[in-house]
């Protein structure tokens, strides 16, 4: 490795382990995920990261659209509806009537995702909408709307 260019950083493990699910969560690699946290910081020591090296050219990176693209229909966005129309806490067994062999898989991944967040630590997991679950609930619907109407 070129030392002039690239160094190492030691860090615990526990903030190693927050540091890659950061990472993870948003589609970075963990240095790129350091540069981004740096550059985010508001500091001006921040400035000299955007500022390219004689030799290096920047690489432009496209701004990420949330929700570029809403599913409608499938029992994940039935499920977020549900969320959104009873604005109540839920399990995988409030769902038993769903096409799918485990609604709490779902769940996870809705969780996972943003959309739903888990309250407590005691199976059956009880899952709570967010503020972004309601978004995109919303999307659903008024995507639905449009469909019926067309």
């Amino acid at each position: 490795m070129d030392t002039n260019n690239h160094k190492s950083v030691a860090i615990d493990i526990q903030t190693y382990n927050i540091l890659s699910q950061m990472a993870e969560e948003e589609c970075r690699s963990i240095p790129m995920q350091i540069k981004w946290l740096i550059k985010n910081s508001g500091k001006d020591t921040a400035s000299q990261l955007a500022l390219p090296s004689p030799e290096v050219t920047p690489i432009k990176m496209k701004p990420k659209r949330a929700f570029s693209r809403i599913i409608t229909t499938g029992a994940s966005a039935d499920i977020l509806v549900a969320f959104y129309l009873s604005r109540a806490s839920m399990c995988g067994k409030d769902f038993q009537d769903q096409p799918v062999d485990d609604p709490s898989k779902i769940l996870y991944s809705l969780a996972t995702r943003g959309d739903l967040v888990r309250i407590g630590n005691v199976s059956p997991f009880y899952y709570q909408i967010t503020p972004q679950g309601v978004d995109r609930a919303e999307r659903i619907l008024k995507a639905r709307r449009q469909n019926d109407g067309s």
